[in-house]
């Protein structure tokens, strides 16, 4: 267990954990034993092939198929990330496979489709991004009450010479998935860190309004410790080489995208709550294999990938596992601590 510089945050931490349905559990890293006859078809849908998860789901997808027998996995995404152009790919799937993964890039705008899909036969695996409200079989990834809780336990790692007050930016009470993150964090820093929060404020997602949000709100109170983030938005509106809020301003920013590790190194974020992508795929091939043998009822709708932080102490660590990720190779172990 590491402490808050370090990669894991709890002190009964447990990478990966499955929660049972009908009292039945499951190790999350048991691949399937049993297979179908004759060739299974499963299909992994991306964000985009721009996006630097491509290289990742590809190169696990053929891992697990090259282990996996008669397996065939048909790995999609759209040219760039666009919640539409997905909506397609998924339709144009249908009575083309026998399972569907996806990674969501928009929850709320794919989960219709999502439902739809699943209630029409054919299990939908989702995997980084969860849609709740729907029937998909099984998901597998970080709760976002969980990456909620890891920003708040974050907030220790904020600069306290200004101020021990925080600014939270979240998603608003509309989405439920973003509203369990904001409830998780909420709670978390109730009980702990010694930090507060002085102002709360909700945007869509809509990238040029969060970032006037952020921009006015740091005008307002220009001594604060720094900002929580629980998703991305206002970085989606500035270059990769921009500053989002002055130097000493802290940001804690939840998001597993990889692009941000940079400025983890330079100092721009403080800290980044993200988790092992890889293991968030490969666990949702697993899980539909178990579901195509028939074994799905029997084991969890959830596969919990635990957040991690990851600060300057870590990245160069986190740039490797990426790297091993995106070719392939054995991913480095991550190290552990004494809890403080």
């Amino acid at each position: 267990m590491m402490n808050r510089t370090g990669l894991c945050m709890r002190s009964n931490f447990v990478m990966f954990v499955t929660i049972p349905l009908a009292g039945i559990a499951c190790r999350s890293e048991e691949a399937p034993n049993a297979r179908p006859r004759g060739i299974t078809r499963i299909a992994v849908v991306g964000m985009g092939r721009d996006h630097p998860t491509w290289p990742v789901l590809q190169a696990v997808a053929k891992q697990v198929e090259g282990n996996s027998g008669r397996l065939e996995i048909r790995i999609e995404a759209p040219p760039t990330v666009s919640p539409m152009e997905q909506k397609k790919l998924l339709e144009g799937l249908i009575g083309q496979v026998d399972v569907i993964c996806i990674e969501p890039s928009e929850q709320l705008l794919l989960a219709p489709t999502i439902d739809g899909i699943a209630r029409g036969g054919i299990p939908v695996v989702t995997f980084g991004r969860d849609t709740a409200g729907t029937v998909r079989s099984v998901y597998c990834g970080p709760l976002e009450s969980d990456i909620g809780e890891a920003a708040a336990e974050a907030c220790g790692l904020l600069p306290k010479v200004r101020s021990t007050s925080v600014l939270l930016l979240h998603g608003g009470d509309d989405h439920a998935e973003l509203s369990e993150r904001h409830r998780g964090m909420r709670l978390k820093m109730i009980k702990s860190n010694g930090m507060t929060l002085l102002r709360e404020v909700a945007c869509g997602e809509n990238r040029l309004s969060a970032l006037e949000v952020v921009k006015a709100e740091t005008r307002k109170y220009p001594r604060s410790a720094g900002w929580v983030m629980l998703d991305d938005w206002p970085y989606r509106a500035i270059g990769a080489k921009d500053r989002l809020v002055p130097e000493g301003y802290g940001v804690i920013l939840c998001s597993n995208d990889p692009v941000y590790l940079t400025q983890v190194e330079d100092g721009r974020i403080t800290a980044l709550v993200s988790y092992d992508y890889r293991k968030a795929v490969q666990e949702a091939l697993f899980a539909s294999l178990r579901l195509l043998d028939g074994r799905g009822s029997a084991f969890s709708a959830l596969v919990v990938v635990e957040p991690e932080i990851i600060t300057r102490t870590n990245v160069g660590h986190w740039r490797e596992r990426w790297r091993a990720w995106q070719t392939g190779e054995l991913p480095p172990t991550t190290s552990r601590a004494n809890a403080p």
